[in-house]
């Protein structure tokens, strides 16, 4: 994969880690690795003091976390050598649960579709080898039901089983987007609301659209004959929150497409799109 990969599942993965927690009830804040062993240095961007008790954890920025992340997580799970939507399942693991249970487990899910793999957890290039063999989909799904699984023996279940479960849903679902994308999907972010009310909300809000309407129109033009196209690729993932969002957009879009050529066609004029709104 490509280094702009690595950064876009990073963005998916700093997301997903969070900001410093100390909660003392979890393990990995403890530089011992068990409740009350050692010192409570906490997590920050899912870099734990189980795993780096000489860490400053509390201080450390993003980008000495990616860089962790690259080092001590991307290179030895061969993230570079996996298929584009595979290297964020077992990425998310290793970050998760550690580099060998990532190993483990791919090669439990590779063993679970039939591949003569070595139940060792190490990823060398026969792992790749049974990877490349396999339907990615089905790797994603088989990947995703043994992480589960592994997770539901985990003594804090109780305590973290239903944000696991949320999680790993999320990493199945956008994984398998990325088999059509390629990338991740970008997270769609939207404005406040703005704080003004009555006739003033309205002047507020079409001076903040005044920005972005040559944008959304020109979307429309780039990505309005593919819409159709690309929310009927995204619709088997569309239980998660973010790709349903972006499935929502993509009928809008599909349906004001339709709308503009039906007004071309009748050879109807559109006002231009800077144009100011009339008093």
């Amino acid at each position: 994969m490509s280094a702009s990969n690595f950064q876009a599942v990073m963005a998916l993965v700093l997301q997903h880690e969070g900001g410093f927690t100390s909660d003392r009830r979890d393990p990995g804040n403890w530089t011992g690795g068990k409740v009350g062993k050692g010192k409570l240095l906490g997590t920050k961007y899912g870099i734990a003091a189980n795993s780096f008790p000489n860490l400053d954890i509390a201080n450390i920025t993003k980008a000495q976390a990616v860089e962790i992340y690259r080092r001590q997580y991307a290179a030895p799970v061969r993230f570079d050598d996996l298929p584009a939507g595979v290297d964020y399942a077992v990425l998310d693991i290793a970050i998760n649960s550690g580099v060998r249970r990532a190993g483990l487990i791919l090669c439990g899910a590779l063993a679970t579709l039939g591949r003569r793999v070595k139940l060792d957890g190490q990823i060398g290039d026969p792992t790749i080898e049974q990877v490349s063999a396999v339907a990615p989909t089905a790797l994603i799904d088989a990947i995703s039901d043994a992480r589960l699984a592994y997770m539901r023996k985990l003594t804090n279940w109780p305590t973290y089983g239903k944000g696991w479960t949320r999680r790993v849903g999320e990493v199945r679902q956008i994984s398998k987007s990325m088999l059509v994308t390629g990338r991740p999907l970008a997270l769609l972010t939207v404005e406040p609301a703005p704080s003004a009310r009555g006739a003033n909300a309205a002047k507020v809000a079409l001076t903040k659209l005044k920005g972005v309407k040559t944008a959304v129109v020109t979307a429309l033009g780039v990505i309005g004959e593919k819409s159709a196209d690309i929310l009927a690729q995204l619709q088997p993932f569309a239980d998660v929150g973010t790709i349903r969002t972006v499935c929502t957009a993509l009928t809008v879009v599909s349906v004001g497409y339709g709308l503009y050529r039906l007004i071309q066609a009748n050879g109807a004029e559109a006002k231009p799109v800077n144009a100011e709104a009339e008093a």
